[in-house]
């Protein structure tokens, strides 16, 4: 549910922030005061088109932030599941909507602090909030969406997986056929392709690693030159030529030993020099052993160098490393197989096709059954509902339209049907307002007080069912009044048990039956005009409700049936 609205410099709103509990609350105000700018602002938050002129005048930006709490169970598992499939940590079961709307006409929008799209928002929105106003496209408008109420009503989604898995495992097939039956123009030359190139491959001979070991062989190959001339100098230097290093430090260690003959204090001086002498002599000698082993072998440098020349071209080829070419031989190898059995694979699935048909079509024309009987009771339940509502004499029909195609291979009254990916119905809602008029397609004929009205029978009729936590319905009350006030108020009441209702209402019998009451009111502060939103005490909702019923001037007696619409003595 929507538990905390902020919003800055939006239309009338400078700084506005308000929490919100469960149940049902209602906005009251007096006309013009900004009630509807309020869920103008949360319909942005949700997704919906933004202007720069909704932004207060002198501003940059216009932000709107709303934080969720979502539960597990209920109509807030859809949100949910939705913000898993966006890969959106829902935070320990709070979601917190943001979006800054900027005079240039940028957008920004956020979902738990992170960068998110619009259509990331919308989408969040869709399972998060459902707003019923007088003047706006809603999603009962949309005959998409009908037949998503319809398998709510009836409890059919459990029926439409199963439907659907059905139809994508088919469709799996079919495409896998496609795919064969495709191959078939240009198979010959594929296969020689293949052939080729696990030939080449396995030719090759190939060791994982073996190009690392390659490419320090040639670089020793190719320095040994260098290398064999570097180390007899320095064996040269140590001990062949006259003056070596090592007899240099013989000579020194024997004038140091006669020396302590004469100064014993330097004995030890001399037995450093002389082992000094003795590791040149063993370094020298290890220098004569790797000069004498660096073999200066040109056959062998062009064949490195030409095996790494070969690997380098199929690892060009196949992939960057040799891993990577024997991977792309062993998939080779395996298309390959493939297509030599292409003939008998595509008769297997041709042969899988026709045996799942029958039960998928089987499936969908059952499906379909449920669907126009549970369309039967829904169009029913909401007529009952719409006759309560002051609506006694309308008729609401749910009308499952399908589709002929030519190729398929549903078939019902001899027609051959189109199968959707959940089974081969669309379906629309039909409305007769007038007596005598015929149904028609509700988004033709629809005012926004019947649009309300209806939507609120529906959630009614779907209560518990619905997978949108919180609803919203903007002046739900136009065109009605007296008993039929009280049957709306009871009505919304009734839904707040299992979702979180706000309702915008003129009619005090709506206002009373609300677990919590907000005011929203306009004022003017330094020449400028803002609108704010407060909760009232029980007292003020006296006052509130009491103006509400007698208009601007407030009197004892109305104040008293304010008091006996609140239940108050």
């Amino acid at each position: 549910m929507l538990t905390a609205l902020r919003i800055q410099n939006f239309a009338l709103i400078e700084q506005l922030s308000v929490e919100f509990g469960p149940g049902l609350t209602v906005l009251t105000g007096e006309t013009g005061a900004g009630k509807s700018i309020i869920f103008g602002a949360l319909q942005l938050i949700l997704g919906g088109r933004a202007h720069a002129d909704l932004i207060r005048s002198g501003a940059k930006e216009a932000t709107v932030e709303a934080l969720f709490h979502l539960s597990r169970k209920g109509p807030g598992r859809a949100a949910v599941e939705r913000l898993h499939e966006m890969g959106v940590d829902e935070q320990g079961g709070e979601m917190a909507l943001r979006r800054l709307v900027s005079v240039e006409g940028r957008n920004r929008c956020f979902i738990n602090g992170s960068p998110a799209t619009l259509t990331m928002l919308e989408s969040a929105g869709e399972f998060l909030v459902d707003v019923h106003g007088q003047h706006q496209h809603q999603r009962l408008l949309y005959p998409e969406n009908h037949l998503e109420i319809l398998d709510d009503f009836g409890s059919l989604h459990g029926r439409r997986d199963q439907v659907a898995r059905s139809i994508q495992e088919l469709r799996k097939l079919e495409a896998r056929r496609d795919d064969l039956s495709r191959r078939e123009t240009d198979q010959r030359d594929r296969m020689d392709l293949l052939r080729f190139q696990v030939r080449e491959i396995e030719a090759a001979a190939l060791v994982p690693g073996e190009d690392e070991a390659l490419e320090e062989e040639a670089s020793l190959l190719a320095s040994a030159e260098e290398r064999h001339t570097l180390a007899r100098s320095s064996h040269e230097t140590l001990y062949e030529s006259e003056g070596s290093l090592v007899e240099g430090l013989a000579s020194v260690a024997d004038r140091l030993e006669r020396l302590a003959e004469l100064d014993p204090a330097v004995r030890d001086l001399a037995e450093e020099v002389r082992s000094l002498g003795i590791q040149a002599g063993e370094a020298a000698r290890r220098i004569q052993q790797y000069a004498d082993g660096v073999e200066f072998d040109p056959e062998r440098q062009r064949a490195v160098g030409e095996r790494l020349d070969a690997l380098r071209t199929l690892k060009k080829k196949y992939g960057g490393s040799i891993e990577d070419v024997l991977a792309y031989k062993d998939r080779a190898a395996g298309e390959l197989e493939e297509l030599s059995n292409r003939d008998s694979i595509l008769e297997e699935v041709r042969q899988a096709i026709e045996e799942r048909r029958p039960r998928v079509a089987r499936e969908a024309l059952k499906f379909s059954e449920e669907r126009e009987r549970a369309g039967s009771r829904l169009g029913r339940a909401v007529e009952k509902e719409l006759g309560g509502l002051g609506m006694e004499k309308v008729r609401f029909e749910v009308g499952l339209q399908d589709e002929e195609d030519p190729d398929g291979f549903v078939e019902r009254d001899g027609r051959r049907l189109r199968l959707f990916d959940d089974g081969v119905d669309r379906a629309e809602f039909q409305f007769e307002p007038n007596v005598g008029e015929g149904v028609r397609p509700l988004a033709r004929i629809v005012s926004g007080g019947e649009l309300s009205r209806l939507m609120l029978a529906i959630k009614t009729v779907l209560a518990g069912r619905d997978r949108v936590p919180s609803l919203v319905f903007d002046e739900v009350d136009v065109g009605i009044g007296g008993a039929v006030a009280e049957v709306v108020g009871k009505k919304l009441r009734a839904i707040s048990r299992s979702h979180q209702v706000f309702c915008i209402t003129h009619l005090p019998q709506i206002a009373a039956l609300a677990d919590a009451h907000f005011l929203i009111s306009k004022e003017e502060q330094k020449s400028r005009t803002r609108t704010t939103i407060r909760p009232l005490e029980m007292e003020e909702r006296v006052e509130e409700i009491a103006r509400m019923s007698g208009g601007e001037k407030i009197t004892d007696a109305t104040r008293r049936h304010a008091r006996e619409m609140l239940g108050l003595k």
